[in-house]
Parts: structure tokens; C-alpha cells; sequence
């Protein structure tokens, strides 16, 4: 019986596929959803380890013009990052070296 290359190729798609999902599917998830009302702000403390890169992904859904304002603190409330901004969804970066709670201020603000 002769096997195809792309049968093999279809097989091996298939077992990277669920590979590919079952490590994804023990990482943890953390999601929240907060409704900030003008000139009002809001914290999310994370406990993170090690030295590494973190990140915060942003999105507005009624995003209406307005903008807020991102700040990311160490573990002695130091600012250690901080971002303008101004569209409907927003990835950032910021790099941490030592094991303790981080926390990300997302401050309300009107852009004139």
C-alpha cells in the first residue's frame, strides 16, 4: 500500500493541532472586565516570577475617542512603564526582574 505525502502531511497536522492545544490549555488565563467611568481609574494586581517579559492587552469595545492612561508598578510602586493610549485596542510590554505583585493603573482620561 503506497501512502501519499499528503495524506502524511494531513496526519501530521492534525496531531500538532491537538499538541498545540493541550499546551495551550494549561496556561493560566486571566481575563476581567471593568466598566470606568470619566476621570475615574482602576488597578489589576499580578503576581509574577522571575525576570522575564509581561504584558497587558487593552480593548475597548465603545471606544468613543476618548483615551486612557497605563502605568505599570513594581512591587515597590515604582513606575516602571507607562502609556498614552488613544485607539480601541492596545498590546503592552514591559520587562520585570524580581518575583512579587505587579500591578497595571488604567487611569480614564478625556483627550481635548
Amino acid at each position: 500500500m503506497k501512502v501519499s505525502l499528503l495524506k502524511i502531511s494531513f496526519v501530521l497536522l492534525i496531531v500538532g493541532m491537538i499538541w498545540i492545544s493541550l499546551i495551550f490549555n494549561e496556561t493560566e488565563k486571566i481575563h476581567d472586565s471593568v466598566l470606568l467611568k470619566q476621570s475615574n481609574s482602576i488597578e489589576v494586581k499580578s503576581e509574577l516570577s522571575g525576570a522575564d517579559i509581561g504584558y497587558y492587552k487593552l480593548y475597548m469595545p465603545e471606544f468613543a475617542g476618548e483615551g486612557v492612561f497605563v502605568q505599570i508598578l513594581d512591587t515597590g510602586d515604582n513606575v516602571i512603564e507607562e502609556q498614552r493610549i488613544h485607539t480601541k485596542m492596545a498590546v503592552g510590554y514591559f520587562n520585570f526582574n524580581e518575583n512579587g505583585v505587579y500591578t497595571v493603573r488604567i487611569t480614564n482620561i478625556k483627550w481635548l
